[in-house]
């Protein structure tokens, strides 16, 4: 697709591209002909919260996506701990860029490999701070009474206050959402509930 990440890109630090994925080793018939080499079926999940379930499936298991990207660490990508990147789903290693859309695995330009298929990305960011006619967060202060440094917990607790985790999942294939894949494709749909749950902290 043309899909691009935009402003995204800088702020989860991680790209998108848009190269199709096949792979003419293992794959799925659907159609019957050669195009079928799009859809491509991995097993190779890492052991993060994300993929809790996915990780403890029994080899030779899997997922199934269709038409896929893959995700890159941008050149620029910040090297001081401030985003952590994981990503928790890459390519069966038989898997190629398709870069002429031909199908066919092209020695000469084109490179078998695993992909980064679903990147999970932490980062600390600002609150957002109320408007007029917004109720301000609850924060909770744990200073103890009569201590000398009250000050400093203050100032330390005032800091927590000021700063969320932020938790994106960012997938190289939107077909993995389509309703048809998700009511017959159970260990997708299992991918797609556990990334709700770590989203929401309740992995």
């Amino acid at each position: 697709s043309e899909f691009q990440l935009g402003p995204l890109e800088d702020r989860l630090s991680v790209t998108f591209n848009k190269t199709l994925l096949a792979n003419d080793r293992q794959f799925v018939r659907r159609r019957g002909n050669i195009s079928d080499r799009q859809y491509i079926v991995t097993d190779g999940f890492s052991a993060h919260e994300a993929v809790t379930t996915l990780s403890r499936i029994r080899v030779g298991s899997g997922i199934i996506l269709a038409g896929a990207g893959y995700l890159e660490v941008p050149e620029d990508a910040p090297s001081d701990g401030s985003v952590r990147r994981n990503f928790v789903v890459r390519s069966l290693s038989s898997t190629f860029a398709d870069l002429n859309g031909n199908f066919e695995f092209d020695a000469e330009s084109e490179q078998r490999r695993q992909y980064n298929l679903v990147a999970a990305i932490e980062s600390e960011v600002s609150a957002v701070t109320p408007g007029p006619d917004e109720t301000p967060p609850i924060t909770a202060n744990l200073t103890t009474a009569g201590s000398d440094d009250d000050t400093d917990q203050d100032d330390t607790d005032q800091d927590d206050a000021n700063t969320r985790t932020m938790r994106a999942l960012v997938y190289a294939d939107a077909h993995i959402f389509s309703d048809g894949v998700l009511t017959s494709i159970q260990l997708n749909a299992v991918l797609v509930a556990d990334g709700i749950r770590w989203l929401g902290g309740e992995e």
